[in-house]
């Protein structure tokens, strides 16, 4: 329904057009994308950046042609070029371009890139300057995620990229359109184009960035970890501070509409008083064998095994919901001391903790107990069961990551020796476009619409550097607490 209303709106907005566009530019609706998806049965991507501004539209389908795409879609192949252009037009409309037709590649090549979203965004947005953003690194989860989402929120337009590996940097200003390349890290955080940095190399990395970023007095995002220790985070919180920079960390995973709803369902009396909580997240990777890809999470000083990451992501997520913990007791294990790298045989001796047990007090009194576990072979994922004097609540997903509509399934109960039912989540919890995105990747672009309210309206929904530094306090207090046996009181 969703994608017929879509087309519905591109043929009443094609109506009122007297010319056909020329103008070119770099963002489109890639809503329409996820329209096209579906009526055409096959993958559109992304224009490719060549000869300056001008962009070629391409289209990408594996090893099928643009024949077969044809053939698979529900339309004759004459239709089939027809709603291209016909998508592609409206979408020049919508973005405001108003002269002579739009200039294509071939025949039957298409299309988009970016700015797609709820129609009530879009509106907020007319009298809103867009944020400009500078990228630093370029590797899997800066394309595979932050760019996919940036391009779907109208708010955003990534203007700048910079990468240690030039090559790769050009490449992906090629293949998504950004349309400048930096040529040193302090080129990119002191470009007068770019309002906010964003660091999303590895964890060792950080330092480096935000340092900059803080120097040119730009607002900074970071991705989990802040930095590999407690202390060298309180340091760079500090600066930042010192020089009155806004700083958010990329912890997202509490902005599934899921988590926001569940939020709500507690602090209206749902459940009642919370009596406990039990949170248990675990993931069939980071086990005896590793893919190379994921061999940073094996020195325990770079501050990334599946404790620190995942624990990282999804303590936020209980919290937000029942309340921080008053103190707890904590035992953490390295249960695959030796690890093989999967593509070399490679034997690697580790010490990070792969597995933790915590359980204690909540501030309000309740109880609550958490389980995060790498190297599970099956029946991974994630559960959390709220405990109430009036009510309960299950939240569930069979995957920790969470893959193309693997999303958290929430269900409830109130009063005695009731059945759980399935809680729909209501629509207005839903503020990003989720269609063809993993559930993981998803609930970032629900952080990037909590940021753009933020920077709009002064709130502080997205956790800051310092929300990092208190998580990393806590970690070190886990290992304390693991190592010595004692209790932990905050």
């Amino acid at each position: 329904m969703v994608c017929l209303l879509h087309l519905k709106l591109l043929r009443e907005t094609l109506r009122t057009v007297s010319k056909p566009t020329t103008q070119l530019c770099s963002r489109f609706s890639e809503g329409v994308i996820n329209m096209l998806n579906t009526i055409l049965g096959a993958r559109l991507l992304s224009w490719h950046f060549a000869n300056g501004w001008v962009f070629e539209p391409a289209i990408e389908m594996g090893t099928a042609s643009t024949a077969t795409l044809a053939n698979r879609s529900p339309f004759k192949r004459a239709e089939f070029g027809s709603l291209i252009r016909m998508a592609v037009s409206a979408v020049f409309i919508g973005a405001g371009i108003t002269t002579a037709s739009p200039v294509f590649a071939g025949t039957d090549r298409g299309i988009f890139s970016s700015v797609a979203s709820d129609t009530h965004r879009e509106e907020g947005m007319k009298d809103q300057r867009k944020i400009r953003l500078g990228l630093i690194g370029v590797g899997n989860w800066a394309l595979f995620a932050h760019v996919r989402v940036l391009r779907l929120l109208p708010e955003y337009e990534i203007v700048a990229i910079y990468s240690q590996r030039k090559q790769a940097a050009m490449a992906a200003a090629k293949e998504y359109g950004i349309p400048h390349v930096a040529e040193s890290l302090d080129a990119l955080v002191t470009a007068p184009l770019v309002d906010h940095v964003l660091v999303l190399t590895t964890s060792q990395q950080h330092e480096e960035g935000i340092r900059a970023a803080i120097t040119a007095g730009k607002d900074v995002y970071c991705e989990w970890p802040l930095t590999p220790t407690a202390a060298k985070s309180a340091e760079l919180a500090t600066l930042a501070d010192a020089a009155g920079v806004k700083t958010q960390i990329g912890l997202q995973r509490q902005f599934a509409p899921a988590f926001r709803y569940v939020h709500d369902l507690v602090a209206q009396g749902y459940v009642g008083k919370v009596r406990s909580a039990r949170m248990h997240v675990s993931v069939n990777m980071f086990g005896e064998i590793r893919a190379n890809a994921v061999r940073w999470s094996l020195p325990i000083e770079n501050f990334m095994s599946v404790v620190a990451i995942f624990g990282g992501h999804f303590f936020p997520v209980l919290f937000s919901l029942v309340g921080k913990p008053s103190s707890f007791s904590a035992l953490t294990a390295n249960q695959f001391p030796e690890v093989t790298i999967k593509e070399t045989g490679e034997k690697i001796q580790t010490t990070s903790p792969d597995e933790l047990l915590m359980h204690g007090t909540l501030a309000d009194g309740g109880l609550f107990s958490i389980h995060i576990e790498g190297g599970k072979l099956s029946g991974s994922g994630v559960q959390i069961d709220i405990t109430g004097d009036a009510g309960d609540l299950k939240i569930t997903n069979t995957s920790a990551f969470g893959g193309v509509d693997e999303d958290f399934i929430v269900t409830g109960a109130q009063g005695d020796s009731k059945p759980l039912e399935h809680l729909p989540i209501p629509a207005e919890y839903e503020w990003f476009p989720r269609a063809g995105l993993q559930t993981g990747v998803a609930e970032l672009g629900d952080l990037y619409v909590a940021l753009s309210r933020d920077l709009a309206s002064g709130t502080q929904a997205v956790p800051t550097f310092h929300d990092a530094v208190w998580q990393q306090q806590l970690f070190e207090q886990i290992q304390d607490s693991s190592e010595t046996g004692k209790r932990i009181n905050l």
